[in-house]
């Protein structure tokens, strides 16, 4: 079976190609938009997200856990953007930040939406999970979508350094990356944010109010949490839950990493939703 899975390899990468070169060809709205290399990584299956909610068909990686998060974080999170920053014509210039960004899918669809402007910030293949082209990815479809980058603004940065004033910030599958998640948090107090939206994977195996360590279990980066032990520590860093969700992770084996805690935070200082 190994050896059938290593033969198979580099066959289904020349279809993949070869896949990608064919649509390029036969879809003229791309050869103004996108070069064929970009066409054949458009087509490659490699992608954290399915952008098919915004038109563009991509393939995620094999792993059927990817599938799975985004269906559960979708449920919640496009509902979330639709309900709190979905924004009338009369206030065009609101300025959204998206940490820990992958490939930018939510900033595309905060853009969607009617915000002004979205920054898109990630580490891409210097952080911890090495997530290398990821940020190419965003600006395929950045190109295919027509959006300036005035519009979204798509930056390997590193998130525990951001400081910039905005009116809402979205923290994503990004938390448990860091080794200190309150370190971040605290900082974007100075970013005079209305609103910051997280989903965090968080641990079902111990659900103390003190349970925190880092490294994550397993890994030799990030961290692992309760997720009692962040609302109680968002209280005290001066932010007010304003609604919050906690799922099943079913994708995932451990205990330790089947915890999903959506939550929509408000700094007290900042205007009531």
């Amino acid at each position: 079976m190994a050896a059938m899975k290593q033969f198979l390899k580099p066959v289904l990468w020349i279809y993949s190609v070869l896949l990608g070169a064919l649509k390029y060809l036969f879809t003229p709205m791309l050869w103004k938009r996108i070069t064929l290399i970009e066409a054949i990584c458009l087509n490659k299956r490699n992608w954290y997200h399915d952008f098919t909610s915004l038109g563009i068909k991509t393939k995620q990686f094999d792993d059927p856990s990817y599938k799975l998060s985004q269906e559960q974080k979708d449920g919640i999170i496009l509902n979330w953007i639709d309900k709190y920053i979905r924004i009338s014509e009369s206030t065009p210039f609101m300025k959204g930040v998206e940490l820990f960004c992958a490939d930018a899918y939510y900033s595309f669809h905060a853009i969607n939406a009617g915000v002004g402007k979205m920054l898109a910030l990630d580490l891409a293949e210097d952080s911890g999970e090495q997530r290398s082209g990821i940020l190419k990815q965003a600006e395929i479809i950045q190109k295919i979508l027509s959006i300036p980058e005035d519009k979204l603004d798509i930056r390997k940065y590193d998130v525990m350094r951001f400081n910039e004033k905005c009116d809402f910030v979205f923290v994503f599958g990004g938390l448990y990356h860091v080794e200190n998640p309150l370190k971040l948090l605290s900082n974007l107090r100075t970013s005079m944010c209305q609103l910051i939206f997280i989903q965090t994977i968080v641990s079902l195996e111990n659900e103390s109010v003190d349970y925190f360590e880092s490294p994550a279990p397993g890994w030799n980066w990030g961290s692992r949490f309760s997720a009692s032990w962040l609302i109680r520590n968002l209280e005290l860093l001066d932010y007010r839950i304003v609604e919050s969700k906690l799922e099943i992770a079913n994708y995932n084996f451990a205990l330790r990493d089947r915890g999903s805690l959506f939550l929509v935070c408000q700094p007290v200082s900042s205007d009531t939703v």
